[in-house]
Formats: structure tokens, sequence, C-alpha cells
């Protein structure tokens, strides 16, 4: 019997390729939770909204007369949705703003779609705009449809 030798090559090198890829390319995605956490507080001290986060940096507190702000940044695979909607919801309005639109529910296909496609953008060597997932809290005193979320679509 004769075997081919050619899948033996193509899957030698799609290893190499892909091995190499991932030590050569560097994860830039270490400081975006940061950079979403300085954009967010930005924005709501545009919007006269007094703010400060949290010392470990997971949630941002703001108010503006009598409406009070609880937001964190949600996993785009929704893995943390459930703690979300049990702690959070408890507080308040729970609503989730994402590519600055207001949804009531997380929209998973969306965000996870959004997720992969800056990833593989990013392993390309591509430096592509990121959309974060945010859920807010708001007291029933807030106007939430009046804010611009438009301005946190993007954050590059």
């Amino acid at each position: 019997m004769r075997y081919s030798l050619a899948p033996k090559v193509f899957l030698a090198l799609a290893i190499a390729l892909t091995v190499s890829l991932k030590v050569m390319v560097r994860d830039t995605n270490q400081n975006a939770h940061l950079a979403v956490l300085d954009s967010v507080v930005a924005f709501l001290t545009r919007h006269q909204f007094q703010s400060h986060g949290t010392p470990d940096g997971s949630r941002i507190y703001a108010s503006s007369g009598n409406c009070r702000l609880a937001m964190r940044q949600v996993d785009p695979q929704g893995y943390n949705l459930d703690a979300i909607k049990t702690i959070d919801a408890k507080e308040g309005q729970l609503f989730f703003v994402f590519k600055g639109l207001v949804y009531t529910d997380q929209p998973l296909a969306s965000t996870i779609l959004s997720h992969y496609w800056f990833r593989l953008q990013q392993k390309l060597g591509l430096h592509p705009s990121w959309n974060p997932v945010l859920a807010v809290v708001s007291s029933d005193s807030c106007a939430m449809d009046a804010l611009p979320w438009k301005e946190l679509a993007q954050l590059s």
C-alpha cells in the first residue's frame, strides 16, 4: 500500500504556522478593560455625572442629582450574565449597552461575534476598535435614553 505524503506535510505546516503566530503576535487585550473603565468615567464626567470606580476596577458608580448608576463590563460570551442579573437587578433597572445601543437583555449573538471578530483582527496584527458590553443599573429617576451612548460604541 502506498500513502500520500501531502496530508502529513499540510498538517505539519499548519501546526507550525499557527503556533508561530500565537508566539509572535502580542495580545493587546490586556489593557482593554482599563481603557473601557477610563472611557466610561470620561463619558460620565462629560455628561455631568460624578463618578468613581471600585478599588478592584470591576464597577463604576455615578450620580447626577437623584440619578444613580452602577456600571460594569460584561463578558461578551455571557459567562457572568446570570450573576449580573441576580445581583445587579436588585439595585434598580438593569439594561445593557453595546455598540451605542441600549438593550433590556444582552444581545449574545452580536456580542459573541463581535468579540471573536475583534480577536481575529488582533491576532492578524491589526488594531481594531473594541466594542465593550456594559451592564448598567439605574435608579428610577434616571432618563437613560437621554444619554448619548453612541459615544461608547467603539473604543480603540
